[in-house]
């Protein structure tokens, strides 16, 4: 049922009219195009008269895409999840938030500073393995127990290897590289696309897999695969920024569309449908529940990714990865 304007707040029923004259809301986002129905359903049924298109990005290539398409003149995108915070930054391209963060109530512990940038999303990165191939008692249960020679030739790794940067205060960087370098005479095998290289640990390509995603782990439980998520500590909560485009081309619809997401049906949707819900302990989420049921502790990973590029480079030096060598993408 359509809210009536009674039920909205001064800021949301002025940008629902506002957006009713745009039309439509562009949103680029890392999920999937059958999970973008139910949240245009959900989004419409709210909010009648204001399409959702919906384009299907891969995190690693999106970036580059959006700024060839900006140099060209064109501004192909309102809402959008990024991977490179940063360089979005220093182009000028992000609008604040503060208005409809302080309108919704949402926490700003989901966003920056700067409050032009928001995680609606939570990736829970971390180590999965396959099920059937894994019994129970050869579990890893700390990095070090990939270290055992059992796994030589079992493990994939994304070749990007954030996970091993952004835990390496728990450690130290050299004694990260020094780690890395007894990983890497298991010969890992390399990977890119965190939903591929799930689905091909539950075929049994490889046993185990670093930098996995906790979320994509839970969906592919419901369907049937056979894979788990390590008790390994910590896992990592990875800020997934969601920003509005300075330059877009549906302003009005684009707050709007993002505000909503920021409420409790929109974070009701995003914990149920794409298995990204706020992972903290207590909070209820499935990520949650499964991350207290395994006693794995979390760490909050830094926005700025730009910080971390120098120590992605040495740590692929260290673990024996060759630029363009990947097996699985």
């Amino acid at each position: 049922i359509a809210a009536t304007p009674v039920q909205m707040t001064d800021l949301e029923r002025n940008l629902y009219q506002a957006a009713k004259a745009e039309g439509e809301v562009i949103w680029w986002d890392t999920g999937s195009l059958r999970d973008s129905v139910v949240f245009a359903k959900a989004f419409n049924d709210r909010y009648p008269g204001i399409k959702l298109t919906f384009y299907e990005i891969n995190a690693v290539t999106t970036d580059q895409r959006y700024f060839m398409e900006h140099k060209a003149g064109r501004n192909p995108a309102d809402v959008m999840h990024i991977d490179g915070y940063s360089k979005f930054k220093k182009e000028g391209l992000l609008k604040s938030m503060a208005d409809i963060i302080k309108d919704t109530g949402y926490p700003e512990a989901f966003s920056n500073k700067d409050l032009d940038a928001v995680g609606i999303e939570h990736t829970v990165k971390g180590t999965a393995y396959n099920s059937k191939l894994v019994s129970k008692k050869d579990l890893p249960r700390s990095l070090e127990d990939l270290l055992d020679p059992k796994w030589a030739g079992k493990i994939a790794m994304d070749y990007q290897l954030k996970y091993f940067a952004y835990i390496t205060d728990t450690m130290g960087q050299e004694k990260m590289i020094d780690y890395l370098k007894k990983l890497s005479k298991h010969k890992p095998m390399f990977s890119a696309g965190v939903t591929k290289t799930m689905t091909l640990l539950g075929a049994g390509e490889f046993q185990v897999a670093t930098d996995s995603s906790l979320g994509v782990i839970l969906k592919l439980q419901g369907d049937g695969l056979p894979v788990a998520w390590a008790p390994i500590s910590p896992s990592v909560s990875q800020f997934n920024p969601h920003i509005l485009i300075r330059d877009a081309p549906h302003p009005n619809a684009a707050r709007l569309f993002l505000r909503w997401l920021m409420t409790a049906e929109g974070r009701s949707l995003v914990d149920t449908v794409r298995q990204k819900g706020n992972p903290w302990p207590g909070s209820g989420t499935a990520q949650s529940k499964a991350l207290d049921q395994l006693g794995v502790k979390i760490l909050v990973a830094p926005l700025e990714e730009g910080d971390i590029v120098d120590t992605q480079k040495r740590y692929q030096e260290a673990i024996g990865y060759v630029k363009g060598k990947i097996k699985f993408q």
